[in-house]
């Protein structure tokens, strides 16, 4: 799509909330181009194997399985921290902006937090020497379905520790 617009896939962003920000995260990585930028996501589908809709997801990808075995099985599908590892030692890994809301308990630590300590983010906020990660909180009442300021979101894909930002 990109390339009939004439845009280059470095300046394309994969933008998400939640389960969204998931599907922006892995495309971004797989990309290797584009950027992502992504709010209160879900990072590790593993933290979610007491809830029942774990249990539907696992029966749909596979009848009779489990999150936590298909977590196992194949880390990458199921895990943004595991999908960002190999990337990361290629030095391949996309610019990733992730923004979360501090009043969202069940996902601060378990998926922003996890991926913050996989790229090497302040869980406070702000980037690491590449300039290719940048973490942002917010906070407002109400917790993971609560969205930022649009300011805040156009912000993180415009800044950058070197200036030129995430496009």
């Amino acid at each position: 799509i990109a390339g009939e617009f004439g845009v280059s896939r470095r300046n394309m962003i994969y933008l998400g909330h939640s389960g969204a920000g998931f599907g922006a995260l892995q495309c971004a990585i797989r990309d290797r181009e584009a950027a992502a930028v992504v709010i209160n996501p879900v990072a590790e589908l593993s933290a979610y194997s007491e809830y029942q809709f774990a249990a539907r997801l696992a029966q749909v990808y596979r009848p009779g399985s489990s999150v936590g075995v298909l977590c196992a099985e194949f880390p990458e599908r199921f895990s943004i921290s595991a999908c960002l590892k190999p990337a990361l030692a290629a030095d391949m890994a996309p610019r990733i902006g992730l923004i979360q809301n501090v009043t969202d308990k069940s996902h601060f630590l378990s998926h922003y937090g996890r991926v913050c300590r996989t790229v090497g983010l302040p869980e406070t906020g702000g980037s690491e020497p590449s300039g290719r990660f940048l973490s942002v909180t917010y906070d407002k009442r109400g917790g993971h379905s609560v969205a930022p300021e649009m300011s805040l979101i156009e912000a993180v894909a415009l800044a950058g520790s070197d200036g030129s930002g995430l496009l």
